[in-house]
C-alpha cells in the first residue's frame, strides 16, 4: 500500500544539499478486502480512513453515481479527501467506497489525490 503516510517516492539526500527521488517499497498488509487493508493502514499510521459522506458544502456527492472518495484524518485532526485505487496487474481499478472489495495477493492499494 501507498498513501500520504507511506509515499511511493521520497527524496533522499544524495550528497550535501542535493536530493534525488527514491522509490520506496510498499507498506505490506495481509488483507483480503479493501476495508481490512484500510483498517491495517490506519492502525499502523494512526489515521482514520472512512467513506466520504458528502458533508462538505463545497464538495457535494454527484447525484446518480456511486460515492467514491474517503476522509483521511490524521491524529492531529488534519483532514483531507482522498481517492483509493487498486492496481491489479496492468489494470487500475477504482473500487469506490466498496469496503468489501476483494483484494488479491499481488494487488497494490494506493491512497492519493482525487483522480477520477
Amino acid at each position: 500500500m501507498y498513501g500520504p503516510s507511506w509515499p511511493r517516492r521520497v527524496d533522499r539526500r544524495a550528497e550535501r544539499g542535493n536530493y534525488e527521488p527514491h522509490d520506496e517499497p510498499p507498506f505490506l498488509v495481509d488483507a483480503r478486502t479493501l476495508g481490512a487493508a484500510l483498517s491495517a493502514y490506519g492502525a499502523h499510521f494512526s489515521v482514520n480512513i472512512k467513506p466520504y459522506d458528502g458533508s462538505l458544502e463545497f464538495f457535494p456527492l454527484e447525484a446518480g453515481t456511486p460515492p467514491r472518495y474517503f476522509f483521511y484524518t490524521q491524529v492531529n485532526g488534519d483532514q483531507s479527501i482522498v481517492d483509493i485505487h487498486v492496481t491489479r496487474g496492468n489494470d487500475e481499478l477504482c473500487p469506490k467506497q466498496d469496503l468489501a472489495f476483494v483484494l488479491l495477493a499481488d494487488d497494490l492499494v494506493e491512497i492519493g489525490g482525487l483522480i477520477c
